[in-house]
């Protein structure tokens, strides 16, 4: 089981692990740690990417017990690295993860349509779809 560092600090930019497995996977090599900062792909938003010791990270996934890093080169087993998340990206994940919840808390408490922002960009397109077709909420919708 891998510690959720990313469950307690959303904030936190580098960290350190042990590196436990590590072996050939589709696109690179699958490296699971003791503890991860990096968010896994999951609930419509994007996992983090960044670098582990001398490795980029390509993907992150879980099973909802291990989280498992696609790095671009391998990480030798029972060895400490420091992961390193692109903050940049982290920060404005979290902006639009949280702009999504404005946004439909805001057209549900006055439109009282329920949006489900899971396939963020997708559910989107398909409200404004639905927008246009009610000229005032379209219109009040380009005011925010």
């Amino acid at each position: 089981m891998t510690q959720k560092i990313y469950e307690t600090d959303s904030y936190v930019q580098s960290f350190t692990a042990r590196v436990l497995q590590c072996s050939p996977a589709p696109g690179g090599f699958a490296v699971v740690l003791d503890r991860t900062a990096f968010f896994p792909e999951g609930g419509g938003q994007p996992c983090d990417t960044g670098t582990l010791g001398g490795a980029r990270v390509l993907a992150v996934s879980t099973d909802g017990e291990t989280v498992t890093h696609t790095t671009d080169a391998p990480l030798p087993e029972g060895t400490e690295v420091t992961g390193c998340l692109n903050w940049a990206a982290r920060l404005d994940a979290m902006q639009q993860h949280t702009g999504e919840h404005i946004l439909s808390g805001t057209l549900h408490r006055l439109f009282h349509l329920f949006t489900n922002f899971y396939c963020s960009y997708c559910i989107l397109q398909s409200n404004l779809f639905f927008l246009k077709e009610n000229s005032n909420l379209y219109s009040f919708f380009y005011k925010i």
